[in-house]
């Protein structure tokens, strides 16, 4: 409504065909384009979610291989690892780890060793990144607790000072030297009650 109403104004009464018309047809476009869209959208969604909960359902029942129209457009299946999967994965890491040793070994001498040397930190940071990386988490972690903990402690632990003692006037009522002795009675207090002031009374 808002940008009808500015296409209006800027279309002008004299200009009707002019710059103002045609930020008021570009308005309109995408005004029809917002209502295409909003009417559009929940079918496509409904539609959507419909054909994963049908792809589910066929893979549940084992009629369907993917469990969900992305994997069936990828064509990707879900199985499960066995021993035997984990054991050629393995033998293909040390195959290609092989084979790079093997290529390190054709270069001359002084270029042997460094290659070699640096295959063998790459293959150490891809053994351990996953600890690595685990390990630097949970220091992050750690740091950030610590220094928070600090900074709450510090703020925690400040006590700011008490108030001064309000001054007494001449012609009000004179504190007792002894704080035992309550202002108003003049006797020892029996029941002490303090007030907002932080005098103590029976």
């Amino acid at each position: 409504v808002e940008a009808r109403q500015w296409a209006r104004m800027t279309r002008g009464p004299t200009n009707p065909s002019g710059i103002g018309g045609a930020v008021a047809l570009g308005l309109e476009h995408l005004q029809s384009w917002r209502g295409l869209v909003a009417t559009a959208y929940p079918w496509i969604h409904a539609s959507y979610e419909s054909a994963v909960l049908v792809q589910q359902v066929l893979y549940l029942f084992g009629k369907s291989k993917y469990c969900s129209p992305r994997l069936w457009l990828l064509g990707l299946e879900l199985r499960r690892t066995r021993a035997t999967d984990a054991d050629r994965l393995q033998n293909l890491l040390k195959n290609a780890r092989d084979a790079q040793f093997v290529w390190a070994a054709t270069q001359r001498t002084p270029i042997k060793h460094v290659l070699r040397l640096l295959i063998r930190c790459w293959h150490l940071v891809n053994d351990k990144a996953k600890l690595v990386v685990l390990a630097l988490a949970l220091l992050i972690k750690l740091a950030d607790w610590y220094y928070s903990t600090e900074d709450v402690s510090q703020q925690s632990t400040y006590i700011p000072p008490p108030p001064a003692r309000p001054k007494i006037q001449a012609e009000g009522v004179a504190l007792p030297r002894s704080r035992v002795i309550c202002p108003l009675c003049g006797r020892s207090r029996t029941n002490p009650a303090a007030d907002s002031s932080g005098h103590v009374y029976c």
